[in-house]
């Protein structure tokens, strides 16, 4: 068993729901069983909540039935987190439209976490940006690396 501490970003608990991509779907819920298994220690923070209240009632219902099925570890946005989102931005890891992004990586890298998992690709879960998060965070002091991935590469021993 891992026990790892991951950050599950939003993207993941939508993914439940998403008919539309079968295999991200199974690999979602794949993932969700081996956290609910104890493979890993969930946590979300206030940023997932406040993203999932603006989803339509009936998908913020299921993605809340989701979320307490796991029972994540709530973890609060605090000054550092902020502080270091922009770090983020100021570094041009991401654009300023994309602050909610950056500070997903920045509550993930202050409370140590091992990984953040999200199916967000594009600002995310890729190489690139992985290793300039992780560049910025090197740089104001942080030591420990944050994986970023996906669902489907973290699922697999």
């Amino acid at each position: 068993m891992w026990n790892l501490d991951a950050y599950i970003e939003t993207s993941v608990w939508s993914h439940v729901f998403h008919v539309e991509t079968p295999d991200f779907q199974r690999a979602t819920i794949e993932f969700l069983d081996l956290v609910k298994s104890g493979a890993f220690a969930a946590h979300i923070s206030t940023i997932v909540l406040d993203e999932v209240s603006r989803a339509d009632v009936e998908r913020r219902d299921q993605i809340m039935h989701q979320i307490d099925l796991v029972e994540p570890v709530l973890l609060t946005v605090n000054d550092e987190a902020e502080a270091l989102s922009q770090r983020y931005i100021e570094a041009g890891v991401l654009p300023p439209p994309d602050h909610i992004d950056a500070l997903h990586v920045a509550v993930a890298t202050v409370y140590e976490m091992d990984v953040l998992v999200s199916w967000n690709q594009r600002h995310l879960a890729n190489i690139r940006r992985r290793d300039l998060f992780n560049s910025v965070n090197r740089i104001a002091g942080y030591r420990k690396a944050l994986e970023i991935t996906n669902p489907l590469e973290v699922g697999y021993e």
